[in-house]
């Protein structure tokens, strides 16, 4: 038997007309259709029941109205569904008469378990946004063959598959099929595509109406990028790129309205070529508010847990040409009593034997993983590839040439993060013991001051990068390490947190770290232009935290007389 799923909210135009297209099918096979109605508040009810009063044996009607989204409606269905296919289609589309026969007939000829068909955009409107809109288009043979996925729109599966990976993510507001398809492909079931048939999906044809789904868009890739980094961040960042803003050729529109045979001239294709900006602008202050909306209101993911499961710390270490303490620092990582680790080396061009030394730990513990850079680009950048590579729902710093001394620092730390309820706990750290040149130790407390923000205007001095462990959403939150930083990086990072975020830290009695000195090639140590470089962070820092400097005068008295000092003593 078929199974043909419909979700539907307040439509009841469209369901009726998808209706109207399914019930004069004629398939090889028995099928059923099921209305998911995600509790419509109009008479869209109503028009499902009138169908099930005429067509009793083939249309039902089930309505799911605790949890808001069409991915909830479509696995209300998939719970009462009796088929062994199910077939997806929207309540807006409709379905030519031999649809069912020819997806049955896909999964035949292929042995697929995940089937995506044709979809066309029509309408009789002639407005931009419609003409728009049809350019855009559905590229399901493209993202099935790119991206593993079709919209659901068009999906038909076999009921296994959902025995096999799971529902759909009901969380999600977009791009649930994204997910669900990348999940049936990791699974290694056979995903297929046929022309054979073509459903017919009506245009948006008013302006507000593309620029609703461009936020309903934005707001599931932030969803996606939040719950499952490790899978969909990189496509979060791809999102928030300038390149999406850029204008497009007037002749390339022009041919593919040729090819899609959209009725275009050139004046109309001039302004399509700018036609989206709006568009992609709106959506992406969307997603950088709806991104900042979901870190704030969640302290810890639960579908990252599991109930006996500690979670995942990332401890990411970048390095540069200091292959001769490498491998020191590496060793107090991997002998920490705390094994839910990764630890992620971040090689920023190194010319001495780095490499060498990272590859050989790698081959040792699959724990730990090597990232190199191509050209010298500097701790900020190093950091933040860090940054995209780790999993971790927790992060802890590490400066290469540091140890840790506990090995129970990060028990510790994730023990406290684990515990806590404030959603602003923010940063953990702890007191390190400093060695010389001469192996001459001085032990530096962990101690909150008076007035942590105006400690952190006015420099920092107070929280020490190697004993730092923070969550990784916040990381994502303050867009990692800051770029125009010429030194201070990590200052900046936990000023960022605290000052600009208002996030909180929480300072352990704890010696954890053994901080070496010894004066010679920190990343973020280059004597050249060091006066430059200090007064370039420090006017960065300033624009950027202008808000809170004027409510500390004093900070910003302090930090232009301390470094105008620097720079003549250099």
């Amino acid at each position: 038997m078929v199974s043909v799923i419909i979700p539907v909210y307040n439509d009841p135009i469209g369901l009726e007309a998808t209706l109207a297209s399914l019930v004069v099918q004629d398939p090889l096979y028995s099928f059923e259709i099921i209305v998911a109605d995600n509790g419509s508040t109009d008479h869209t009810q109503q028009v499902a029941q009138r169908f099930t009063n005429r067509f009793p044996r083939l249309v039902r009607l089930v309505v799911e109205d605790e949890q808001q989204g069409s991915y909830a409606a479509r696995n209300k269905a998939i719970n009462e569904a009796q088929g062994d296919l199910l077939f997806f289609i929207d309540a807006d589309m409709v379905a030519p008469s031999d649809y069912l026969n020819k997806i049955i007939t896909a999964f035949q000829e292929n042995n697929a378990d995940y089937v995506g068909c044709k979809v066309d955009i029509v309408t009789d409107k002639k407005t931009l946004a419609a003409k728009y809109n049809q350019l855009g288009g559905f590229k399901v043979d493209v993202d099935l063959r790119h991206n593993h996925f079709v919209p659901t729109c068009c999906l038909s599966i076999r009921k296994e598959v959902i025995d096999t990976v799971g529902n759909f993510d009901a969380r999600l507001e977009s791009g649930g099929d994204y997910e669900f398809g990348n999940r049936v492909y990791r699974a290694g079931l056979k995903q297929s595509y046929t022309n054979t048939v073509t459903l017919i999906h009506p245009a948006r044809w008013k302006y507000r109406s593309l620029m609703n789904k461009s936020k309903r868009v934005a707001r599931g890739i932030c969803q996606l990028a939040f719950y499952y980094p490790d899978r969909f961040w990189s496509r979060y960042i791809m999102y928030s790129s300038l390149n999406r803003h850029k204008p497009k050729n007037p002749l390339t529109i022009i041919r593919e309205a040729r090819s899609t045979g959209v009725s275009l001239n050139f004046w109309e294709a001039i302004v399509l070529s700018v036609y989206h900006i709006p568009l992609t602008i709106s959506s992406s202050k969307e997603a950088k508010q709806f991104m900042s909306y979901l870190q704030d209101h969640t302290v810890i993911p639960t579908s990252t847990l599991g109930t006996n499961q500690e979670p995942l710390v990332s401890v990411n270490i970048t390095t540069y040409n200091r292959a001769k303490f490498l491998g020191r620092c590496l060793d107090s990582v991997l002998n920490q009593s705390y094994s839910n680790l990764e630890v992620i080396v971040v090689d920023d061009a190194s010319s001495d034997n780095t490499r060498k030394v990272a590859e050989d730990y790698c081959k040792g513990d699959a724990r730990v993983k090597y990232f190199r850079h191509d050209q010298n680009q500097g701790n900020a950048f190093a950091r933040n590839t860090a940054l995209k590579h780790c999993k971790g729902l927790f992060v802890a710093f590490m400066d290469d040439d540091d140890e840790w001394i506990d090995p129970d620092k990060l028990a510790k730390q994730v023990e406290i993060l684990k515990d806590s309820s404030d959603p602003k706990l923010g940063i953990i750290c702890s007191g390190v013991k400093v060695i010389d040149a001469h192996n001459n130790e001085e032990i530096k407390r962990a101690e909150m001051p008076l007035d942590l923000t105006l400690t952190l205007l006015k420099g920092n001095g107070v929280i020490h990068n190697s004993t730092v462990m923070t969550r990784r959403d916040i990381m994502i939150k303050v867009s990692g390490f800051d770029t125009k930083m010429p030194r201070g990086i990590d200052s900046e990072f936990f000023r960022t947190v605290v000052v600009k975020h208002g996030y909180k830290v929480h300072f352990m009695p704890d010696i954890t770290v053994a901080y070496h000195e010894h004066g010679e090639g920190r990343m973020t140590t280059n004597k050249k232009n060091a006066a430059a470089k200090t007064w370039k962070a420090n006017i960065h820092v300033i624009q950027k935290h202008l808000g809170s400097f004027l409510l500390h005068p004093e900070a910003l008295l302090y930090r232009i007389m301390s470094r105008f000092k620097k720079i003549v003593a250099n």
